[in-house]
């Protein structure tokens, strides 16, 4: 049943049969024996299940259950939606019948990692409570701007930018000045599009930087670091941080974008 309602919703034909996956007794099973894939399909699945509520979650845990004479994972989602007046934070569990893998396997199924070819290292499917869109390659018409990567939540979309300009040394110790203007550069564009925004308020950390620009209930944040010799940029805005946990969630997702790139 909900695989042919995922289908015929969002087009994705999904190798899963069974439950619902809202319990051990009623876990949804993935037809699968490449761990990647199943992966993949869980967090569609939650995708679907939990975003078509336009709620906000993240994945917190992951732990294998092999009682029952298979191997089930129990993933482990927090959410937060508005219900009325009262905000709602829960944590939901949902289980995955994985036969298709080894029984005796206890490895947890990692979350899914988009891989940035020709640069040798990998994205992360989720930033906090943001979660993998799309990914453009801009190599093959505009050397130096590497990648473009997307993604949203409810109440928020951010892009994340990998790219290195055909500059050879890009670092922000080496190199602050080229660092400081790229940045600058960031804002300038920014503010020339978004003239409404006013000032922002500015922060600086070693390697990182962000500004951030709020007016009403909108609020959008440049921040930009680097990694492996390339500049790493990260956009976030949002029409909708008038509730307390929608400005958290956002605070948090910058906050994680910091602890994967603003230190390296």
């Amino acid at each position: 049943m909900l695989r042919e309602q995922i289908k015929k919703d969002f087009g994705l034909d999904l190798p899963i049969s069974g439950g619902n996956a809202n319990s051990l007794n009623d876990a949804m099973s993935i037809h699968s024996t490449d761990k990647t894939e199943v992966s993949w399909v869980e967090m569609h699945v939650l995708r679907v299940v939990l975003g078509i509520r336009k709620w906000h979650w993240r994945c917190i845990a992951k732990e294998i259950d092999l009682s029952a004479g298979h191997l089930i994972e129990k993933v482990v989602c927090e959410t937060k939606y508005l219900s009325g007046d009262t905000v709602h934070i829960d944590k939901r569990n949902f289980y995955f019948k994985l036969d298709g893998l080894e029984t005796k396997q206890k490895e947890i199924i990692q979350l899914p990692v988009i891989a940035v070819r020709g640069m040798g290292f990998s994205v992360p499917y989720q930033i906090g409570w943001l979660h993998y869109d799309n990914l453009i390659n801009n190599e093959d018409k505009y050397p130096g701007m590497g990648v473009t990567v997307a993604y949203s939540m409810p109440n928020a979309k951010a892009t994340l930018y990998i790219y290195d300009k055909g500059e050879k040394i890009i670092d922000s110790v080496q190199e602050p000045a080229s660092f400081q203007q790229e940045f600058e550069s960031a804002i300038n564009s920014y503010m020339s599009m978004n003239p409404e925004m006013g000032s922002p308020t500015n922060h600086s950390y070693p390697n990182f930087l962000m500004s951030v620009f709020v007016e009403n209930k909108n609020y959008s944040a440049i921040c930009l670091g680097t990694y492996q010799n390339k500049y790493v940029k990260f956009r976030l805005t949002s029409d909708d941080c008038i509730e307390r946990f929608k400005f958290e969630c956002v605070q948090d997702s910058i906050g994680i974008f910091f602890s994967l790139f603003g230190k390296n």
